[in-house]
C-alpha cells in the first residue's frame, strides 16, 4: 500500500493514511506504528509524506458485527458518504519517496484496465 500521511497521533502511535483516488475513494487506513516507534523517521510520519506499508490487515469489532449482521440480514446498504476505515498493524514503514502521482494513478488504472481485459478474455475462452 502506498498512501499519504494525513495525521499522526503521537499518544496511540497510529498514522493515519489516505489518498482520495479514484476521485470519490472514501478509504481511510489507520496503522498501527507502536510496534515500529524506535525505527521510524521523522519524517515518516509528517503530514504529506508518502510511505510504503508492509502489515496485517486487523478487522475491527464493529466489520465483525457487521459480518454477522450481513449474515442474517444478506443484505446492508452503506452511505455513499461513509469513510471505511482499514485497520493495519505496520511490521514494516519505509518512505516512498517523491512519487510522482501523476504516473502512479495512470499505472493504478493501466492495471485495472489488463484485470478487466484478462477476466473478459477468460470468459470468452470459458464460453467457446
Amino acid at each position: 500500500m502506498v498512501k499519504s500521511v494525513s495525521q499522526y497521533n503521537t499518544l496511540t502511535g497510529t498514522l493515519t493514511l489516505q489518498h482520495p483516488y479514484p476521485v470519490g475513494a472514501r478509504v481511510t487506513a489507520a496503522v498501527d506504528v507502536d510496534l515500529l516507534s524506535g525505527t521510524l523517521e521523522r519524517t515518516d510520519t509528517q503530514v504529506g509524506e508518502w510511505v510504503n506499508v508492509i502489515g496485517y490487515v486487523q478487522e475491527t469489532e464493529e466489520e465483525k458485527e457487521r459480518a454477522g449482521h450481513r449474515a442474517q440480514k444478506r443484505r446492508v446498504e452503506k452511505s455513499a458518504s461513509e469513510r471505511k476505515v482499514v485497520n493495519v498493524q505496520a511490521v514494516m514503514l519505509w518512505s516512498a519517496g517523491a512519487v510522482k502521482l501523476g504516473e502512479y494513478e495512470k499505472a493504478v488504472e493501466m492495471r485495472k484496465q489488463m484485470k478487466t481485459s484478462s477476466s473478459s478474455k477468460l470468459l470468452e475462452e470459458v464460453s467457446i
